[in-house]
């Protein structure tokens, strides 16, 4: 994933540059890795990616929303542990 990552952003005509800034491999179905292109005019993207293999999450990334439905998980996951 990672050199696909790379390969597409260094392939693109705007992109004038393109780096691996950092790896991290937790195991094997699980890893993150961040890369830096450079586009004109001094703007730049870094992205980072994060592979964990777990299921699709409910999560909207709105905390008010989000926050009710991680505790009713940790609710059920207490109430199944007792």
């Amino acid at each position: 994933m990672l050199g696909m990552v790379t390969a597409i952003l260094q392939s693109h005509p705007l992109c004038e540059q393109a780096a691996i800034v950092e790896t991290k491999e937790f195991s094997p179905d699980q890893f993150f890795f961040k890369v830096r292109a450079k586009f004109p005019q001094g703007y730049w993207l870094q992205a980072r990616i994060y592979c964990n293999n777990v299921l699709p999450s409910p999560l909207t990334g709105d905390p008010q929303s989000d926050m009710a439905l991680v505790l009713r998980e940790i609710e059920q996951y207490l109430a199944e542990a007792a």
